[in-house]
C-alpha cells in the first residue's frame, strides 16, 4: 500500500477552489475518481490514473495550495497527477504539484514536482527501527528532509 501526500499550488485562490469542488466530487474509489479525472484513453482504470485501488484519505484548502492524500495499492499515481496538473495548469498556467509518497513499510520513499512540461523524482528508503516508538520523526522524516526537491 502507498500513502501519497500531494499539493497543488496556483496563483489564483479560483484555481484551488474549483479543484476542490471537482476533487470532493468524485466518488472515493478508483472508479469515482477515474470518471472525473481518467478520460477515455487507456484500457483499464490502472492505465488512466494509476492504479486500480484507490482512496482519498485527507483534503483541505488554504490561500496558495491544496492538499489531499490518497492511498493506492501498487503504485504512485502518476497518471492521475499528470492529468491534474494538466486540468489545473488550463486554468492557472503557473500552477505545479508537488507531494511526497511512501510504500507501507518505508522500502520505498520518493518526493515528487511535476508541471506540464516536466516531472521530477527523488527517490530513497528506510530500514525503520521499528522498536523506536518515535520512528517517523526520528527515521522516515529525516529520510525525506534529504531528499527534497
Amino acid at each position: 500500500m502507498y500513502t501519497t501526500e500531494v499539493k497543488i499550488f496556483a496563483d489564483n485562490k479560483d484555481t484551488l477552489n474549483w479543484f476542490e469542488q471537482l476533487w470532493c466530487g468524485a466518488e472515493n474509489s478508483a472508479i469515482g475518481i477515474d470518471g472525473v479525472f481518467g478520460g477515455d484513453i487507456g484500457d483499464s482504470i490502472s492505465d488512466r490514473i494509476g492504479d486500480s485501488f484507490m482512496e482519498r484519505y485527507d483534503d483541505w484548502i488554504s490561500d496558495d495550495h491544496y492538499y489531499f492524500s490518497i492511498h493506492t495499492r501498487k503504485y504512485v499515481p502518476y497518471e492521475l497527477l499528470h492529468k491534474i496538473v494538466a486540468m489545473v495548469e488550463a486554468k492557472d498556467e503557473d500552477s505545479f504539484v508537488s507531494g511526497r509518497y511512501w510504500e507501507e513499510s518505508f522500502g520505498e520513499i520518493g518526493t515528487f514536482d511535476i508541471c506540464a512540461d516536466s516531472k521530477e523524482v527523488c527517490e530513497s528508503s528506510v530500514d525503520v527501527d521499528w522498536s523506536d516508538e518515535f520512528y517517523w520523526d526520528n527515521q522516515v522524516e529525516p529520510a525525506f528532509k534529504a531528499i527534497e526537491l
